[in-house]
C-alpha cells in the first residue's frame, strides 16, 4: 500500500490503481451528476456510490460528506469513515470473507473532524441478497446451497469477533449464488467475548428481519442456523 497526498486529500491507495485516476476523481463536479445516470448505483443524504471506468476494469466509488458540524462530529467520534471501510474489508479478506478487493481510500478534514471522502473497490456484477431472494416467488433447491454460504460467512464473523453494523439483506451480495459482504463504515471488533456476541446477535437478528414476509425463507435460515448451534 501506499500513501498519497493530494492538495488538502491524503489516505492510501494500493499500487495497482492510478494516482493520476484518483486526481481525476477529485475534479468529477459531482453538482452535475444526474441520479438517473447509470453510473450512479445509490444516492442518498449521507453517500454517493458511483461505476466507474478504469484500467483495472469497472471500480465502485463511494463518496461521502458531512456538511454540517454535527455530521463531522458524529461521524468522526463514532469513527465511521472511507479508512475504517478501507481496513476491515483488507481484515476480511485476510480471514477468507468475501468482500469487494479494496483500493484506496483519500478523505478531507475540516478542522480535524471528518468532512468528505472517497471510498473506491473493485466493482462486482451480483444482486443483493435481499432481491435475490425475494423477487423469487418460491424457494428454489440452488437458494440452499446460497442460504448455507450466507450462514458460514455469519460463523466466520462470530469467529472474528466483528460485527457488521448495518446488517441489511441488501449490504449482501450474492454472485455465483456466493455472498459477498459490502457497505463496511459501520463494522467493528470487539476485543470482549461478550459484547462481541451481543453485536453479532444484533446483527443476525437484523438480517432476519428482512424475512419476516417470507415464511419459507426464514425457515430455510433458522434451519441452517440450528445446524450450526445457533438458536433463533
Amino acid at each position: 500500500m501506499q500513501s498519497i497526498k493530494i492538495g488538502e486529500w491524503f489516505g492510501e491507495y494500493s499500487p495497482a490503481l492510478s494516482d493520476n485516476w484518483l486526481k481525476d476523481l477529485l475534479g468529477v463536479e459531482l453538482s452535475y451528476i444526474d441520479k438517473n445516470d447509470p453510473c450512479v448505483l445509490n444516492i442518498n443524504n449521507q453517500a454517493l456510490v458511483l461505476k466507474l471506468d478504469s484500467d483495472l476494469g469497472p471500480l465502485t466509488a463511494k463518496y461521502r460528506s458531512n456538511e454540517s458540524l454535527k455530521k463531522m462530529l458524529l461521524s468522526t467520534l463514532g469513527n465511521i469513515s472511507a479508512k475504517r471501510n478501507w481496513q476491515y474489508a483488507h481484515y476480511l479478506l485476510q480471514h477468507h470473507i468475501a468482500t469487494p478487493e479494496p483500493l484506496a481510500y483519500i478523505h478531507l478534514k475540516k478542522k480535524g473532524l471528518n468532512y468528505q471522502s472517497w471510498y473506491i473497490c473493485r466493482y462486482l456484477e451480483g444482486v443483493n441478497c435481499e432481491e435475490y431472494f425475494l423477487n423469487s416467488p418460491t424457494f428454489t433447491p440452488s437458494m440452499r446451497n446460497t442460504v448455507s454460504a450466507i450462514v458460514e460467512m455469519f460463523m466466520a464473523l462470530r469467529s472474528c469477533q466483528l460485527s457488521h453494523g448495518k446488517f441489511k439483506a441488501s449490504n449482501i451480495l450474492i454472485l455465483q449464488n456466493q455472498p459477498c459482504l459490502i457497505d463496511l463504515d459501520s463494522m467493528s471488533y470487539h476485543g470482549n467475548k461478550r459484547q462481541a456476541e451481543k453485536k453479532w446477535r444484533k446483527d443476525l437478528q437484523t438480517f432476519m428481519e428482512n424475512w419476516w414476509e417470507r415464511h419459507d425463507i426464514d425457515k430455510q435460515f433458522r434451519l441452517a442456523f440450528a445446524k450450526q448451534g445457533v438458536d433463533l
